[in-house]
Formats: C-alpha cells, sequence, structure tokens
C-alpha cells in the first residue's frame, strides 16, 4: 500500500485522505465545541471529566479543547488536579 504525500500546511493535513474529513461536517463540529465548552464553564477541569459530561470520545474533546485554546477561551492551569486516582492537567475557562 502506497500514499501520496499531499501537504496542505493552510490545514496541517498532510494526506488526500484527511483532508476531506476536515472540511466536513464543521455544524457537527462546532456543536461539538460548544459542549466542551459548557462542560468546562460547569465546572470541569480535566479531559476524563469532559468526556463524561459531554458522552464524546476522548479524541474528540483532545481536538475541541486544543481549538478552544487556540481561540483563547480556555487553558491549562499551572497545578493538577487528581481525578479517579490519577494527576491530571487542569483547565481553567478564561472569562
Amino acid at each position: 500500500m502506497t500514499f501520496d504525500l499531499f501537504n496542505q500546511p493552510e490545514t496541517g493535513y498532510a494526506w488526500k485522505t484527511s483532508l476531506p474529513a476536515y472540511h466536513d461536517n464543521t455544524t457537527e463540529k462546532e456543536v461539538q465545541r460548544v459542549q466542551v465548552l459548557n462542560a468546562i464553564k460547569a465546572g470541569a477541569n480535566n479531559i476524563l471529566q469532559v468526556c463524561e459530561m459531554t458522552g464524546l470520545p476522548d479524541k474528540c474533546v483532545t481536538g475541541k479543547i486544543h481549538l478552544l485554546i487556540k481561540s483563547g477561551d480556555i487553558s491549562y492551569a499551572e497545578q493538577t488536579v487528581n481525578y479517579k486516582n490519577r494527576e491530571r492537567k487542569k483547565i481553567i475557562y478564561n472569562n
């Protein structure tokens, strides 16, 4: 199996198979972003807690958190939190 490299610097996707998924379903992606932000506003302070509150998979939540950090809506705090017997990065909402 071979793959053709398809450099797309404006999207960050390098393979042709990734580009359609990046552009598809933008409405659902926005709904998920709002769900993640609302969970954080409601008190969720780590990725696992956001996953449990929203019902979204961790990979999806991680991606939405990355977008929210880039937009300045949230950030990681210096300290960590203990949640379900593990230390986790604390997420804070930037008012």
